[in-house]
């Protein structure tokens, strides 16, 4: 083989690697959602949960695991998204993980649910016996998705997202 058929070959070798790597780059899935949990709390999440386990919302025995999942900016008014990771009773082996959003600078709390950890790892948090959770941003309801893999984030409501309208009865 030639000197210049050796560089080609080289160079063509090249860029096959630089090409499976760019590529498997991209489609690298993103970690599951429950693996907030696998860091440590920060100090403000340390706090929140001290302050969820002595009668916020409810009142629990043990102090929750809590990591915030996404603050929205409404008016100037920062919203929090918190989830709360409860352990089972009496050795249950799983959590339930609930969610609460919270205006700072408000007592106010919203109970946006709670769901099993497992049924969370597979199918994300999508209760099944109530409307999905929501967070209001500038007038507009939006709809809280997270799980089962990557960050929480904000949608437009759906078409097909139940309303939870109390006067629909009526």
């Amino acid at each position: 083989m030639s000197r210049a058929t050796l560089v080609a070959a080289a160079v063509a070798s090249g860029i096959l690697v630089v090409s499976a790597v760019g590529t498997a780059a991209l489609t690298t899935p993103p970690p599951p959602s429950l693996s907030i949990f696998d860091r440590p709390p920060t100090a403000m999440e340390r706090d929140r949960a001290e302050e969820f386990a002595t009668g916020s919302v409810f009142y629990l025995a043990e102090r929750p695991d809590v990591r915030l999942l996404l603050t929205t900016d409404e008016g100037g008014r920062a919203q929090d998204v918190w989830v709360l990771r409860i352990d089972g009773p009496h050795g249950i082996p799983d959590a339930e993980l609930c969610l609460l959003t919270t205006r700072r600078g408000s007592e106010q709390e919203f109970f946006a649910g709670c769901m099993p950890t497992l049924d969370v790892a597979r199918r994300g948090f999508v209760p099944l016996d109530q409307p999905p959770p929501t967070v209001t941003v500038d007038g507009e309801q939006l709809v809280l998705r997270w799980g089962p893999t990557g960050d929480a984030r904000l949608e437009p409501r759906a078409a097909a997202d139940p309303i939870d309208d109390p006067t629909a009865d009526e």
